[in-house]
């Protein structure tokens, strides 16, 4: 009988060492955590502002760049519709300058017909560039 009692002095004896074991590995496990959901909230909450260092600059929002972009391309809209304007009207005075051209060799040739043909394209032309300046003074561009 002791040698029973002796081996099962032994197995408690293991038994308690494997159970201190495990609620150090349990105390272990429940610092780490608590270590876990304490880096997880901080996550949550942001990136730590220093105190001593003040934000210079606050970073971009989303719709501040937006904002940006869309005043960038409304600027590059302007420029390029006044070149537009510019080439328009650089058009209309080669064209006038064409069709009287036109109109002075076939007069010159003979065809005094085809000559005034052209010479009233070259004042309609003008006319309705005219006509379009008129609109575009009254509607203010």
């Amino acid at each position: 009988m002791g040698a029973e009692v002796a081996a099962l002095q032994e197995k408690l004896q293991r038994y308690e060492a494997a159970c201190l074991e495990q609620k150090t590995t349990i105390q272990r496990l429940e610092a780490e955590k608590k270590e876990t959901e304490a880096a997880l909230k901080a996550y949550r909450a942001g990136p730590p502002v220093p105190a001593a260092l003040p934000q210079v600059t606050a970073p971009l929002q989303p719709a501040t760049r937006l904002a940006g972009d869309v005043a960038d391309l409304e600027a590059r809209k302007t420029e390029l519709s006044a070149a537009l304007s510019q080439i328009e009207d650089l058009l209309q005075l080669k064209i006038k300058d064409l069709t009287r051209r036109i109109a002075r060799i076939y007069e010159e040739a003979g065809d005094s017909g085809a000559g005034r043909d052209f010479r009233r394209i070259s004042n309609q032309l003008e006319a309705s560039g005219n006509f379009g300046e008129f609109i575009r003074a009254l509607l203010g561009e």
